[in-house]
């Protein structure tokens, strides 16, 4: 699934290991945000713009994200029992997100150049 280090880029390897830390109480805040609108994008994605994945391998990446969307919403709503919508949680999940943007931009790309340039041509 990847196979070059700036493959380690991709947004849903932070949301998947945050998502442990915060499975795992190491974080207080939860992914869920983030893990819904990262299964949503990766459908899409995968679906529509990466030309090379075989289906499986598409099913494969798809069924990822959507455990670990299934693990936040355990913790979310069942372990932490914490409502929907929880402010400090989505500041988290947006700063995150910005965070990540300015990672991307201090190593001369972007989320455009990332994920609808270099993984549509892979």
């Amino acid at each position: 699934m990847f196979d070059k280090a700036t493959d380690f880029l991709i947004f849903c390897l932070w949301i998947w290991i945050l998502t442990i830390a915060y499975y795992f109480n190491f974080i207080k805040f939860s992914l869920l945000y983030s893990s819904f609108f990262a299964l949503l994008f990766t459908i899409y994605n995968t679906l529509f713009v990466i030309n090379n994945n075989s289906l499986m391998n598409k099913i494969n990446i798809i069924l990822i994200e959507v455990f670990v969307l299934i693990v936040n919403v355990k913790k979310h709503f069942f372990i932490d029992k914490k409502k929907l919508i929880l402010i400090n949680d989505i500041i988290f999940n947006i700063i995150l997100f910005i965070v990540y943007l300015l990672f991307l931009s201090l190593l001369g790309t972007n989320f455009y150049k990332l994920y609808f340039i270099k993984y549509r041509k892979v």
